[in-house]
């Protein structure tokens, strides 16, 4: 018997091409019934349901839909291959969803971002999308926001580009209070920009820890020093209440106090 690969009539390899395809389908029928005869052998109801489809989005069929419809702005609108005008490609959108919260009310805001074309049919060009909480996330940063709200232990996270100055400006704008960061010289310049210190700086142990792990080949005793000093913080940190215990504490001893007796 030929191999296939010793064929050289085009005709004769369709005729055999066309054979295996109905082969496999017949092999693949046997399999489907041999898999539904086991499954009625194991005592499964249902041998024929659909399997599950994974975590993909839901479709949120109880929320309103609110339709946003986003344009290219006019300096945008020039052709990259020819610097012609970009045209409005009629009925041609990218949609995308992204569940928000407007006063507490939650809703699904439909995104349709017209695309423009060059009559050269160089270049086609989406209208921009506003910035999201993570780029390609389906939840807004209001929605973020009012769910770290009512659990009141939500981490929020912020993706950027890039690690500028400008873009730490932008994310810490008006902010009071203290950060937690590594050792990026970006945070010391925002810290150090204006009248007045806005943020307090918190640096990262396990960010000094890795720079000390780093240099033990080449300094082993200081570098063992100040990887076991930081050992033993963490030991203490281990035995310190948590903060949810903590003001438990605090509570109680305002209660008992006699300033609060009546």
């Amino acid at each position: 018997m030929r191999s296939v690969d010793q064929i050289d009539n085009p005709e004769t390899l369709k005729q055999v091409a066309l054979l295996l395809q109905k082969e496999n389908q017949r092999l693949h029928d046997r399999l489907q019934f041999l898999l539904r005869e086991i499954s009625i052998l194991r005592g499964d109801s249902s041998p024929d349901k659909e399997p599950q489809r994974g975590h993909g989005p839901r479709e949120q069929k109880l929320l309103p839909i609110v339709e946003e419809l986003h344009e290219l702005p006019q300096h945008d609108r020039q052709c990259p291959a020819c610097q012609g005008e970009l045209d409005e490609m009629k009925g041609q959108f990218e949609e995308s969803e992204e569940v928000t919260v407007v006063q507490r009310t939650f809703k699904t805001i439909k995104r349709r971002r017209k695309k423009y074309r060059c009559r050269c049919n160089g270049a086609v060009v989406t209208a921009p999308s506003p910035n999201r909480l993570v780029p390609g996330g389906r939840y807004s940063t209001e929605f973020a926001v009012e769910v770290a709200v009512a659990t009141d232990k939500a981490v929020y996270y912020r993706t950027y580009l890039n690690r500028s100055a400008k873009a730490g400006g932008d994310l810490l704008a008006g902010y009071r209070g203290n950060i937690m960061v590594d050792g990026y010289i970006a945070y010391d310049s925002l810290q150090r920009a204006g009248p007045e210190k806005k943020f307090l700086l918190s640096h990262c142990w396990a960010h000094v820890r890795r720079k000390f792990v780093e240099i033990e080949e080449f300094y082993p005793v200081e570098s063992k020093e100040i990887v076991d000093l930081i050992r033993d913080l963490y030991d203490i940190e281990r035995q310190a209440p948590s903060l949810d215990r903590l003001d438990e504490d605090l509570r109680k001893e305002a209660l008992e106090s006699p300033g609060e007796a009546s």
